[in-house]
């Protein structure tokens, strides 16, 4: 084994092992294997089997499992539990939906001898995985170097292979220190890598177990942590801000507080004023003057014509 192959298979070892293991291939198509893939994300291995043959035996055909509800099939699920079920009944929805979108059919033993097109369809499964798509690809071409454009520009930032557009080139610079036996290694480990971590454009090169090995890595991490220390300072000086917000607004709360209880003791006083001021007036004190002058005014003229008929009289 050469140098670079000893330091890849030195990196594969650092990947950790995918949870899904990988089943069986006697008498199974691609499309098949990829089902399975998927079930065992959340059934063991042998309830997969089983789902897998009395899904099989229901539909006639893969289209209309996909076109079916969750509802029409769930029960098909080899499990006790019913919300078990139901993820598992989307989740066969939901890859053989992106398979349909990828291929146009669910066919993939097409893809079987032509590594450009399994390498196209490798690439980009956001639901189905990189790591499994490259395994099919693996089963798809066994005697070729499972390489794809999302491979090379892995092993271009890990200084390995030169980046190209080319799969011919790339296979041609990569094959020679990749030996036959670390090829299904080769296509899981590197495709879970781009899985998880080494995405084209949002890398997470600070939680990739491959980032000490890797000179992209070691410079986005770099600049990872030098922007969570910026990061750390903005969070600082606006915790502090905030806090010295929240302290102005609650001395004005509190401004505002006792100016009410001061305006609400003299408002209180000035009602007990008033009060104290009706208490300590006399009876009858305090009407208006000329409240009951009409009634004299009117009984004045009465008094004067009586007072002239007397004075008539006693002349008479």
């Amino acid at each position: 084994m050469s140098e670079k192959s000893q330091r890849l298979a030195d990196l594969l070892a650092k990947v950790p092992a995918t949870e899904i293991p990988f089943p069986a291939l006697e008498g199974k198509a691609l499309l098949e294997i990829g089902f399975l893939c998927v079930v065992q994300r959340r059934l063991s291995e042998t309830a997969a089997e089983k789902t897998l043959a009395a899904v099989k035996g229901t539909f006639p055909d893969w289209n209309e499992l996909r076109v079916s509800q969750v509802q029409e099939f769930q029960h098909l699920v080899q499990t006790k539990s019913p919300e078990v079920a139901v993820q598992v009944a989307r989740d066969v929805r939901e890859f053989l939906q992106e398979i349909y979108q990828k291929i146009h059919g669910f066919n993939l033993d097409a893809l079987k001898g032509d590594i450009a097109e399994a390498a196209r369809f490798a690439s980009h499964l956001p639901f189905l995985g990189t790591s499994v798509g490259h395994y099919l690809l693996h089963l798809a071409c066994p005697d070729e170097l499972p390489v794809s454009p999302a491979i090379v520009r892995t092993l271009d930032r890990l200084g390995f292979a030169k980046r190209t557009s080319s799969m011919k080139k790339a296979q041609a610079g990569i094959e020679n220190f990749v030996p036959e036996g670390l090829r299904r290694d080769f296509a899981i480990k590197l495709g879970l890598v781009v899985e998880k971590w080494c995405d084209a454009k949002k890398p997470l090169c600070w939680s990739c177990p491959l980032v000490t090995s890797c000179p992209f890595g070691k410079k986005v991490e770099r600049e990872h942590k030098q922007l969570q220390k910026r990061l750390e300072v903005q969070r600082v000086r606006d915790e502090e801000r905030q806090k010295k917000d929240l302290e102005k607004e609650r001395k004005r709360a509190a401004a505002e507080e006792k100016r009410k209880l001061v305006l609400k003791a003299k408002d209180d006083a000035r009602r007990a004023r008033e009060v104290g001021k009706k208490k300590s007036q006399p009876a009858g004190k305090g009407k208006k003057p000329g409240a009951a002058m009409p009634a004299r005014k009117k009984s004045a003229p009465k008094k004067s014509l009586h007072k002239k008929a007397t004075t008539g009289a006693k002349k008479k």
